[in-house]
């Protein structure tokens, strides 16, 4: 059934008169007209982001915007004053409130505020009994224990143990080895629960290292519980920040991480994904870089707010609204395709289909499509999926000697994900859709993609040569010549006709590494023996051109 952006007053009133029986409160979204007379400004955005948020927006010439103030608190507070009202939890980036009740009188009450817009004001759901038992993954995840032996690197510097396959399909243990594996990222993961994660062995690294920086259980309002709800987000979590050698190492060892909890994995309603928007907004103002989202809607438990495939047109659902807004914030957000490719829904799902969400699709580890990752197009045409990576068959220690196969492409989302928080982690500067699209074109279909692997495989050793394409080089024919290239120790820079009177490197932040000046000389010899290994810009008075330091 078509998703309807509109639903009657009418029928909103029938459907909650009708539910009246049931034990639990019902859960509505209540739209607001405007933020008119805020007491907050756009000009102080310190009251309500965090200066890491501000610097994100500020480092990719980004703008406060209307979508950035707090839903305004006048109102909040009008609909809180109604008896037999609670707000649960408020969206700004959507302008609303999210409130529980059942009392009818009470919500017709609500509905009359002159602020609210009761054209969009809908039923989300009903608010289910607390079940802290639930473990279950994501519609067509699937976990298999398994008797198997870790695998020994031959070509990295790291031992990613059983993560070597997942690791090296897509190149980033290259990347890894130059030293970049996430550091000063910090990475978002929204998901159903986190049950076990602060005691399972590959994670614990995380805690004690103080890499897990703030939790929030958007769907309970309060911090984590590391003891119930699913376990879904904990394995999501180990595919990129485990760090155990020898046993799992995941696409981003050394980031940072938010934990959020969206999803209750023991119902499936619609306000979830408003749940969504929420958590969006709260990684969004603490100042996350890259989202992890191995969630995706479609159909729910009452058939009246299903989704239809016309819906996968990148701007109707909510929660694909609110994952382009985090997009138009500068965040990477990254989401699971979905695993939908076996059944009668066979296409992406929401928030998968947004133009700006980088939508991920799952192989088996020769890189071959599994069946059940989902299928673009979007339905308005867009690219989907993006990219794929592994999400079968991915041998994950969940505890010493008990090995699960993870199988969805709730696993291969997170894969990408991570190896886009380390790749960035090389070159802080870039903004995040120049991080996309360097991700889409270093991928092995590129530029022919198909909706079933989109654009194939990553390969991140060469994302970095799509990053070099961007930074500003005199391509003019070169007065001088650098050898060799890729460089181990000494690079030497030499002309046959103009002499070099300057030098000066830059490392891939562009921060300057060595200058050189008044030299005069045909012929300068570096030593670049202490130098990380990397890509670095070389600039002359003769022109510029790129290096790597190698081994």
């Amino acid at each position: 059934m078509v998703y309807q952006k509109i639903i009657s007053l009418i029928a909103i009133l029938i459907t909650t008169i009708s539910a009246f029986t049931q034990v639990y409160p019902d859960i509505y979204w209540i739209q607001y007209t405007d933020k008119n007379n805020s007491p907050f400004d756009i000009n102080t955005p310190g009251q309500y982001l965090s200066q890491r948020s501000i610097d994100r927006r500020t480092n990719q010439g980004l703008s406060i915007d209307f979508k950035d103030l707090p839903v305004n608190p006048q109102y909040i507070q009008q609909v809180e004053a109604i008896v037999n009202i609670d707000v649960l939890v408020n969206s700004k980036w959507l302008n609303g409130s999210i409130i529980t009740t059942t009392d009818s009188i009470a919500l017709d009450s609500v509905l009359q505020l002159s602020f609210v817009d009761t054209n969009n004001s809908v039923r989300l759901g009903e608010e289910g009994a607390e079940n802290k038992d639930v473990v279950e993954l994501e519609k067509g995840d699937y976990i298999q224990d398994v008797p198997l032996k870790p695998m020994v690197s031959q070509r990295s510097v790291l031992d990613y143990g059983f993560a070597r396959n997942t690791v090296e399909m897509l190149n980033l243990d290259k990347l890894h080895d130059q030293g970049h594996t996430g550091d000063g990222m910090l990475i978002a993961v929204l998901d159903a629960g986190f049950r076990g994660a602060d005691t399972m062995h590959t994670l614990v690294p995380l805690f004690n290292n103080g890499q897990i920086i703030g939790d929030y259980d958007v769907v309970r309002q309060s911090n984590i519980d590391f003891g119930g709800y699913s376990n879904h987000g904990t394995l999501v979590l180990g595919c990129m920040g485990s760090n155990v050698p020898g046993s799992f190492i995941g696409t981003a060892p050394d980031a940072d991480y938010l934990l959020i909890r969206t999803e209750d994995a023991a119902t499936e309603y619609l306000v979830e994904e408003y749940y969504w928007a929420v958590g969006a907004e709260w990684a969004d103002s603490i100042g996350a870089d890259v989202f992890n989202t191995s969630l995706g809607y479609t159909t729910f438990w009452d058939s009246t707010q299903n989704h239809s495939y016309a819906d996968m047109d990148g701007n109707t659902t909510p929660i694909t609204i609110a994952a382009d807004i985090a997009a138009s914030r500068g965040i990477l957000v990254v989401n699971s395709a979905g695993n939908s490719g076996n059944n009668s829904w066979h296409y992406i799902g929401a928030p998968a289909d947004g133009d700006s969400v980088l939508a991920i699709g799952a192989t088996d580890s020769l890189g071959v499509i599994v069946g059940f990752s989902s299928r673009g197009p979007g339905s308005a045409g867009q690219q989907k999926p993006n990219v794929v990576a592994q999400g079968a068959w991915i041998p994950y220690p969940s505890s010493p000697g008990n090995i699960q196969m993870l199988f969805g492409t709730s696993f291969s989302g997170p894969v990408i994900a991570g190896s886009a928080a380390s790749f960035w982690s090389a070159y802080p500067t870039k903004k995040n859709m120049e991080i996309f699209r360097a991700i889409e074109e270093s991928a092995h279909l590129y530029p022919n993609p198909d909706t079933i692997y989109g654009y194939g495989i990553p390969d991140f050793d060469k994302a970095a040569n799509v990053i070099l394409s961007s930074i500003s080089v005199d391509n003019s024919p070169k007065q001088f010549i650098v050898y060799p290239n890729p460089v181990s120790d000494y690079l030497v820079v030499s002309s046959k006709i103009d002499q070099i009177n300057r030098v000066l490197i830059l490392d891939s932040m562009g921060r300057n590494v060595l200058f050189l000046d008044n030299l005069n000389r045909n012929r300068v010899t570096l030593d670049l023996s202490d130098f990380p290994k990397g890509v670095y810009l070389v600039q002359t008075n003769l022109g510029s051109t790129a290096i790597v330091r190698a081994n």
